[in-house]
């Protein structure tokens, strides 16, 4: 989580995804969701949701040229007090599974 966070320059991040790398983008998701308290909660949903997310923000930059073309204005807070996340994978998220990961 560690390491994908740095590529954003934040502490950690479930995932990542870069629209550029790749015939049709890629989506990085942690290989270590476990050690985090949303996977407790969560469990396996949350690399569903990671992937979800992600799979929002590649499809927006491939298609507009930005991840908050779709996002929410105001931001989406995490059901663990995270965020707010004004991405288009954010608002994807919300919409699929009711709210986004913390």
């Amino acid at each position: 989580m560690s390491q994908i966070g740095r590529r954003n320059g934040i502490q950690s991040a479930f995932g990542d995804s870069d629209a550029q790398q790749g015939r049709f983008g890629t989506i990085f998701i942690a290989s270590n969701l476990e050690n985090d308290p949303a996977y407790r909660t969560l469990g396996q949903e949350l690399y569903y949701r990671t992937y979800a997310h992600e799979l929002g923000n590649v499809l927006s930059e491939m298609y507009t040229g930005s991840v908050f073309t779709f996002g929410a204005r105001d931001g989406i807070t995490g059901i663990g007090g995270s965020g707010p996340d004004y991405d288009t994978g954010a608002k994807l998220e919300d919409c699929i599974f009711g709210n986004v990961s913390p």
